[in-house]
């Protein structure tokens, strides 16, 4: 088991930061990754394979443009090893503010960069959810550490799948 010195002698060289312009193809090759590391065995393999680098850069582009959306990535070391993105909320049945992304490169998970940059982020907000895929087991325990409440499930379609979601609310 790591010691406590460990924690904190990483968390020093862990740093938040807004996503600005200059970080789009860092930031997207991040979440390409991510997003394969995460999914491989829930999802299609081809429809994670298929979705390009510069689709995911279209995306982050609307997202830094957008000022009702707040983009962070988290450095360690000089390297970006993640990203948070939100805002406003697509569903007000589930809450006023939504997390729409919140990522870290599988190498640097469990180390505590997570549930530091999420409580750091959120820590003044109340009234947001967060929709995880059910089958992402690593997601859904990391909610429930945040103290994220189920509050219900959905189906939908990714790729050629139709995949069960998990809301968590923080009230």
């Amino acid at each position: 088991m790591r010691s406590l010195t460990y924690f904190v002698d990483k968390l020093k060289k862990f740093n938040i930061q807004r996503i600005s312009i200059s970080d789009i193809s860092a930031i997207s090759l991040v979440h390409k990754l991510c997003f394969i590391e995460t999914y491989v065995g829930i999802l299609d393999l081809n429809f994670l394979i298929e979705r390009k680098v510069s689709e995911i850069e279209k995306y982050w582009i609307k997202k830094i443009s957008d000022k009702t959306v707040e983009s962070y990535k988290f450095i360690f070391n000089d390297r970006i090893i993640g990203f948070i993105s939100m805002g406003a909320s697509r569903n007000p049945n589930f809450g006023g503010y939504e997390i729409y992304n919140f990522y870290i490169i599988k190498e640097f998970q469990n180390f505590g960069f997570g549930s530091y940059a999420f409580n750091q982020l959120m820590k003044n907000k109340t009234n947001f959810y967060v929709e995880v895929i059910a089958r992402n087991r690593v997601g859904c325990k990391f909610y429930e550490k945040q103290h994220g409440k189920k509050l219900t499930r959905f189906y939908e379609r990714y790729g050629e799948r139709k995949i069960m979601n998990q809301v968590y609310v923080w009230k």
